[in-house]
């Protein structure tokens, strides 16, 4: 059903926004460490998209482990998840190579974006008939309202 109900355009939107707001919150003298991760995470799920299309993974780290990003880059991205699991560094100061990615990726996913094309299919009668079948199986009965 994953296939049926995927949506590029409307995931990378998602994404998108998710990474803008993000970054939006990373312009202080002091910025927090998950605002980054949070940032990174939704623009790597956006190239992981734009690469495979399909939904993306949750964990950061198998998200970053297929990423084409320069070794500095990914140096100082796995310094940060160290900082944030060993550290506990709530905040640090800005990192203008993470903001020098951020800006250029957002830029370009959503040039990207512009020029995908994505024919939707409404999902509900799949999505209705999936939520039925979770209702009866967590009741263990049958209804015949459903």
């Amino acid at each position: 059903m994953e296939d049926e109900v995927f949506h590029p355009k409307s995931m990378l939107s998602h994404y998108i926004q998710i990474a803008k707001q993000n970054y939006a919150s990373l312009q202080g003298e002091n910025v927090k460490v998950k605002s980054y991760l949070y940032a990174l995470r939704s623009l790597f799920a956006c190239k992981w998209i734009e690469q495979f299309n399909e939904i993306p993974p949750i964990h950061f780290q198998h998200l970053l482990s297929q990423m084409k990003i320069d070794g500095k880059l990914r140096n100082e991205i796995e310094q940060l998840v160290k900082s944030k699991v060993f550290d506990k560094r709530e905040t640090i100061r800005p990192i203008p190579i993470f903001n020098d990615y951020i800006e250029h990726e957002l830029y370009s996913l959503q040039d990207y974006i512009k020029n995908l094309y994505g024919e939707k299919n409404d999902p509900t009668v799949q999505l209705d008939k999936l939520f039925r079948e979770t209702l009866r199986e967590v009741w263990n009965e049958k209804f015949d309202a459903f």
